[in-house]
């Protein structure tokens, strides 16, 4: 019994720790030969978000909350919360291991010492109620309050869309009248006379540009707003204007265009806050050469619109899709309800049509 005995208090703990070491060795060694031959996969040139995958676990995406439609649901905090505890349980399992047996190896290696076997009682110990209390941990949450353990989505109310309000002045007609105070011999006389609003810009202009029956009375004038400078100024460019009975070339003529179609427009330049200066340019208005029909451009429902990447980015991610036309020109909704279509053939544009 004594030769027996001690084999185990003294051989065994060598045995044991030799055999520890080489295990190390073996592990390490397979680890730098695995390193040496493996042949990593080609990296994406592509950024993707870190939270699309976090350790093979796929996030969703964000959505209008089911029972808020004012709200959009954010799943994924919770998702990548969850994910956490999980591989944190996988982890603190590892270490309980470890700690496990390094308590054993301390009690194999005790050599019969009370010191030693109770440290490595105090180890086992630690590590047995470390893992308990993890595995325990969920109920434990679940007893302190239900809701702790709900990972539910995070709901952001949307930001409410306030339309922006266009609107621009009407053509009108101005009667001039003499009196032994006043003479009004321009629109801006008669502007000035009947306090409308920025009476400096009203222009003398085309009597079709002015609806309905033309008042009699002297100095009678079709008294419009300076459409181009309106357009200029929210930074809106426009093609040279058309001269009085042609040629109809390489020009644009904005008489008779309905003032909703010009809100529009001036709506659409003030939303694009990512299109540059002019890159919103009107290159077809009411000028002969288009297609006629009721909502025509010759009838003042429709402009055209030179394309451009800020212009087209957004009109195609903030307006609806509502297919294509009967000549194959994808269609796009604006929150106006004006229709979008781009023209690909010939000259490419934007066809605007505001009804």
């Amino acid at each position: 019994m004594s030769r027996r005995t001690n084999f185990f208090n003294k051989k065994f703990p060598k045995i044991f720790t030799i055999i520890f070491l080489i295990l190390i060795i073996l592990q390490t060694g397979a680890f730098v030969f695995s390193s040496l031959f493996y042949t990593p996969v080609k990296a994406q040139t592509k950024w993707t978000n870190p939270t699309d995958n976090f350790f093979f676990t796929v996030f969703s995406e964000p959505k209008e909350c089911p029972d808020d439609p004012t709200k959009t649901c954010v799943p994924w905090i919770g998702e990548y919360i969850g994910s956490i505890y999980n591989y944190a349980i996988g982890i603190v399992g590892i270490l309980a291991a470890i700690v496990l047996m390094f308590g054993g190896v301390i009690w194999l290696t005790a050599g019969g010492s009370p010191e030693r076997v109770k440290e490595a009682k105090a180890w086992i110990g630690a590590s047995l109620s470390g893992l308990v209390l993890m595995l325990c941990s969920y109920m434990i949450l679940y007893q302190i309050n239900p809701d702790l353990v709900k990972l539910n989505p995070l709901k952001i109310k949307l930001v409410e869309k306030i339309p922006i309000e266009v609107r621009l002045e009407e053509c009108r007609w101005g009667v001039g009248y003499t009196d032994y105070q006043f003479v009004a011999e321009s629109c801006k006389d008669i502007a000035e006379k009947e306090k409308w609003e920025n009476p400096a810009t009203w222009e003398t202009k085309e009597s079709e540009n002015c609806k309905g029956i033309k008042p009699a009375g002297n100095y009678v004038l079709c008294c419009c707003p300076p459409r181009e400078e309106i357009l200029k100024t929210n930074n809106i460019g426009v093609k040279p204007s058309c001269p009085s009975g042609g040629p109809y070339t390489n020009c644009v003529s904005l008489t008779g265009i309905n003032n909703k179609t010009l809100e529009e427009i001036v709506r659409l330049g003030v939303n694009c806050t990512s299109c540059a200066a002019n890159e919103i340019f009107i290159t077809g208005g009411t000028e002969p050469g288009h297609s006629t029909g009721t909502y025509s451009h010759a009838n003042g429902y429709k402009v055209d619109l030179r394309p451009g990447t800020n212009l087209d980015n957004y009109i195609k991610d903030n307006f609806k899709k509502i297919g294509t036309r009967s000549d194959g020109a994808e269609q796009w909704e604006s929150p106006s309800g004006a229709i979008y279509a781009f023209e690909d053939y010939g000259d490419a544009h934007w066809d605007v049509l505001v009804k």
